[in-house]
């Protein structure tokens, strides 16, 4: 089962029941809490309420892919129908957006909550955006894609076609979410298994089945490439700030880079191989996610704002240089 926990630095206390089996998602305000229980049932949850958690009746929930609304106020379902349809998470009221197709197994809102798109990993069903609002989708792409990701501005989609092993080629498609045409090259490497925009929109990471994360520009660009792991990488992630990455991998560690030069920062050894990673507390710590479901939190000095960093050094610091030591250390290198 899964529990949903407040990152606080303190001990870990539950604030959720215990009744979340399976595709926990969180609002971002951290106030709603939807995912299936152990049914399959699609339950939804106040945060904080005494309310009995909401069961929504999504049609073929056990199978159903669905996703929460960043605002928390509605999901989305495809049936095995493919009918897409979208639930008031506080009163229940169901409205049906069209036909997406059979086979569709993701969906994903848009950071504003206004588009969702439909994709499938397996079938020929196309990749499709929808106004949440109504209307006719566009499609955005005719072939099978997984993990559809939105840039932050919501104007673009990173579809994913995953290698199917460590020795064939993945590819990412960075396509308009109006349905224009593309404009960016695609992202192609050995092993590609997934990809995630930086906050700022500039970058992307992907995870690779070859065990690199890559960092590329939203231009199509590879611009650095981390190499440490001895494993598979199970996920890559942007800091707040956008200037670090961090990558958990299967080699049972957790690291974090520098996402523009792919120096590496910190290496965190685990006792687990985790499967998902997410940073926490304003990107002064980073949450490790084990295959229980269960999650270890762990500070990253490193990945603190510069004054802190400043402030932090400073405190460190157990002497002045001496006067020999600022002239060879810190004068100039006279050149003739």
């Amino acid at each position: 089962s899964i529990q949903v926990r407040r990152f606080t630095g303190s001990p870990r206390t539950a604030i959720t029941p215990v009744l979340l089996q399976s595709g926990a998602q969180i609002s971002d305000d951290g106030r709603t809490v939807a995912g299936k229980d152990a049914t399959g049932a699609v339950r939804v949850w106040q945060v904080g309420s005494s309310a009995v958690p909401r069961t929504l009746p999504v049609a073929d929930a056990q199978s159903a892919p669905v996703a929460l609304s960043p605002d928390g106020r509605w999901l989305a379902s495809v049936s095995s129908r493919g009918e897409l349809a979208e639930w008031d998470t506080r009163g229940g009221r169901r409205r049906v957006l069209g036909n997406a197709g059979r086979g569709v197994d993701e969906v994903s809102f848009s950071p504003d909550g206004t588009r969702i798109v439909t994709a499938s990993r397996g079938t020929a069903a196309p990749v499709r955006a929808w106004r949440t609002a109504g209307g006719v989708p566009r499609t955005i792409a005719r072939s099978s894609a997984s993990n559809p990701s939105f840039s932050p501005d919501g104007r673009m989609v990173a579809l994913t076609r995953s290698a199917p092993d460590l020795h064939r080629e993945g590819v990412v498609r960075l396509v308009p979410a109006d349905g224009g045409r593309p404009t960016v090259p695609p992202l192609r490497a050995v092993g590609i298994g997934g990809a995630r925009f930086s906050p700022d929109g500039r970058l992307l990471a992907t995870a690779g089945l070859d065990g690199l994360a890559r960092v590329w520009t939203a231009k199509g660009e590879p611009i650095a490439a981390l190499t440490k792991h001895n494993d598979y990488v199970s996920d890559a992630i942007f800091s707040p700030t956008s200037q670090y990455v961090l990558t958990t991998s299967n080699d049972g560690s957790a690291r974090v880079w520098e996402a523009v030069t792919g120096q590496p920062l910190l290496t965190v050894p685990l006792s687990f191989d985790a499967e998902e990673a997410a940073f926490a507390l304003g990107g002064r710590a980073f949450a490790a996610i084990e295959p229980d479901g269960s999650a270890r939190l762990f500070q990253c000095e490193v990945c603190r704002p510069l004054p802190e960093l400043l402030k932090l050094a400073e405190s460190r610091v157990t002497r002045q240089l001496s006067r020999a030591e600022r002239n060879r250390y810190l004068r100039p290198a006279v050149t003739p």
